[in-house]
């Protein structure tokens, strides 16, 4: 059963959208100041992904297409990854883990971040989310 479950899991990604990638996105939250969050990943081809948001690592992180049977707010992504966080993403917070919602165009990536966290508790527990999320090939 796990054999099988890992190989669903497994995730080859086309070869124009690996690499590494840059850009920022913008903080819905207020107590962020709206100042963009750096964000910065490479993808390889097995579907893994190293790489920061803000000043965190993300570890375990892994491109996979969104599965037909997933919540209904993610019907505008076609990728996700997600993966657990070490560090403080800005200073002064920090979050367990991520994911990242991501639609490829053409030669560029769009999407939005979202954090570990619910909706209420200050910004010691609330979910931060970055949208706008344009992330440029850098190679």
């Amino acid at each position: 059963m796990k054999l099988l479950l890992m190989m669903l899991l497994m995730t080859e990604v086309p070869k124009g959208m690996t690499g590494t990638w840059q850009g920022e996105a913008r903080p819905v939250n207020d107590f962020l100041a709206r100042k963009p969050i750096p964000v910065e990943l490479t993808i390889g081809a097995d579907g893994r992904v190293d790489g920061k948001i803000g000043a965190a690592k993300m570890v375990e992180a892994k491109i996979r297409p969104r599965a037909w049977y997933e919540w209904k707010a993610m019907n505008h992504f076609e990728y996700r990854v997600d993966f657990q966080l070490e560090g403080e993403l800005v200073p002064g917070l920090k979050r367990s883990g991520a994911r990242i919602l991501l639609n490829w165009r053409e030669d560029h990536w769009e999407g939005w971040i979202m954090t570990a966290g619910g909706p209420f508790g200050g910004k010691d527990s609330i979910q931060i989310q970055a949208r706008d999320l344009v992330m440029r090939r850098r190679d």
